[in-house]
């Protein structure tokens, strides 16, 4: 059993993150719910055992904690509740069993996620995609959190610098967006040290990275905490079979790897999704809805074309590329489509 700390700014979110890795506390970062407010998007789950003796501990180094949520507890509360409402569409047997399934708390096996995937991608999109969002609504409510993606390689093929990821996470301030996505691309090494690439993101900013393979450096950039995550991309979503895609999805909820997932679903966050349409976006959506129902509340990444066309499939995190145009552009377009959608695009206090 796990609970969740909320608390009312970034600040003392990263600065918890902060103290308890450096008491040796295991620990996940995960989407805050809505009684967070406006002013953080993400909180911190520790296990039961040791909740009272965190929060002591946070409260003495004047960490500001405004609520202690049941994890589990809230999770299979919040699917049953969202799945007995949804969706309209009435869903054939074979996904009506499997959505009961989930609602009763099941925890599915790899070969019935596999049949979530093909129904989802099939006949049966619609019915499982009001059932994901209407999950989404009920963790989220109606608040999403954007995912900045950076490619750390100019269209020229040369490497960028810390100077341009400098003036990305100095935007991001500006725009009160806090998620940043570094993608070496096909770069296998890390050339900043932990120093260099902290000074560059500044405070407020929580950076992942992604690569082909697990750089030399990434467990001391996670370690050091400069990178919150390190992503190995191995394979597509486009490429995988929905077996391949169920055991991803399996071993992500068992596991708990914390935001956005790994392997063969970090290709969602990557520009091989650019441009797809028809199948592709089944795909997709496909991937989206079944991680949502199977995985709780985990952070969801939005690719482009679909927030662009409408829907997130119960995703949480609309991604935003920097660098084809600006960001503030990319931000201001994605939020009135958010809005279309009744959603609302959290801009985070640094405060």
């Amino acid at each position: 059993m796990e609970e969740v700390l909320v608390f009312p700014s970034t600040y003392h979110m990263l600065r918890s993150e902060e103290l308890l890795k450096r008491r040796g506390y295991g620990f996940r970062l995960v989407p805050a719910p809505p009684q967070a407010g406006e002013r953080c998007t993400t909180a911190i789950a520790v296990p039961s055992r040791v909740r009272e003796e965190v929060t002591r501990y946070l409260e003495g180094e004047k960490i500001v904690i405004i609520a202690v949520l049941p994890y589990e507890d809230r999770l299979e509360r919040s699917l049953a509740e969202a799945i007995g409402k949804a969706p309209e569409t009435t869903p054939s047997p074979s996904l009506g069993r499997l959505l009961g399934a989930l609602r009763a708390g099941k925890r599915l096996e790899a070969g019935e996620i596999a049949e979530l995937l093909a129904l989802a991608e099939g006949g049966e999109g619609g019915a499982a995609l009001e059932a994901a969002e209407a999950a989404a609504r009920r963790y989220f409510g109606d608040r999403v959190t954007a995912l900045v993606a950076m490619e750390l390689k100019a269209e020229s093929g040369e490497a960028l610098g810390l100077r341009e990821v400098a003036e990305v996470a100095e935007e991001m301030g500006r725009l009160g967006l806090v998620h940043l996505l570094l993608d070496l691309g096909d770069m296998v090494e890390v050339r900043w040290s932990v120093e260099e690439l902290k000074g560059a993101l500044g405070g407020g900013i929580i950076a992942l990275m992604s690569a082909p393979s697990l750089a030399a450096r990434a467990g001391e950039l996670v370690r050091e905490g400069a990178v919150r995550q390190f992503l190995v991309r191995r394979g597509g979503v486009f490429s995988s079979s929905l077996a391949e895609l169920a055991e991803e999805i399996s071993f992500l909820r068992d596991n708990r790897l914390g935001p956005l997932g790994s392997g063969n679903l970090v290709p969602l966050l990557s520009r091989d999704t650019q441009g797809v349409e028809g199948g592709g976006i089944r795909r997709l959506r496909a991937v989206l809805a079944a991680c949502r129902l199977v995985l709780g509340d985990a952070f969801l990444p939005a690719p482009e074309p679909l927030w662009r066309e409408g829907g997130l499939a119960g995703a949480n995190m609309p991604v935003l590329e920097a660098g084809a145009m600006p960001l503030s552009m990319v931000a201001a377009e994605a939020e009135g489509r958010l809005r279309e959608m009744g959603l609302s695009l959290v801009r985070v206090s640094r405060g």
